[in-house]
């Protein structure tokens, strides 16, 4: 913590001065009572600066753990408040409780949109954002000759065999365009014959 200068000299300058004018040797009871306030102030300093510290601390560490992708999790207050810093604990944990929200409906719609692939007879690939992996559905592994590929992410090196080299090339070569996760509809690879 920084100190104020001036308070801090005005501190020592008071205390100088009270020695030096031999006020504290006269009065012992004087420096009895200086001694406690001095104490007591920075017990109540310490006190009021950890109040307001624990819950940033608090704050600080829990949004290092979702940037590492550990799970969200609220932050505790022991003592409730209204201050500021409750504020902001309580605006956290509003946020945590939102994203939770999102990732359930996420995951909700996924596994809608899996379920509901998983049925299409229609071959459909899932291309990742980067483009260096693909998810096929039961109908497009089964055109690609590989069953046992449905529903699994798998490198996009795995197209780059003979008969599948044409639609290989076609998606790498599409890739670094596309935006979030897409998917390439497959039309019928038993005809392509590449």
């Amino acid at each position: 913590m920084k100190q104020n200068p001036i308070l801090f000299q005005k501190g020592l300058s008071l205390a100088a001065f009270l020695f030096a004018s031999g006020i504290i040797r006269r009065e012992p009871r004087l420096l009895a009572i200086t001694l406690l306030l001095l104490f007591a102030t920075v017990w109540v300093g310490l006190f009021l600066s950890r109040r307001f510290t624990e819950p940033l601390l608090a704050v600080t560490e829990a949004t290092q753990r979702v940037a590492e992708g550990d799970a969200l999790e609220e932050v505790e207050m022991e003592v409730p408040a209204t201050d500021e810093v409750a504020i902001l604990v309580d605006s956290f944990n509003a946020m945590v409780r939102r994203v939770r929200a999102t990732e359930a409906e996420i995951l909700a719609s996924n596994q809608e949109l899996t379920a509901l692939l998983a049925t299409v007879p229609t071959g459909v690939l899932w291309v990742s954002a980067d483009g260096v992996r693909f998810r096929p559905n039961p109908a497009a592994a089964t055109l690609l000759g590989r069953p046992e590929w449905a529903h699994q992410w798998l490198d996009m090196s795995e197209l780059d065999q003979p008969g599948l080299t044409r639609l290989y090339h076609q998606l790498t070569s599409a890739a670094p365009t596309w935006p979030a996760p897409k998917t390439a509809m497959l039309k019928s690879l038993a005809s392509t014959g590449s």
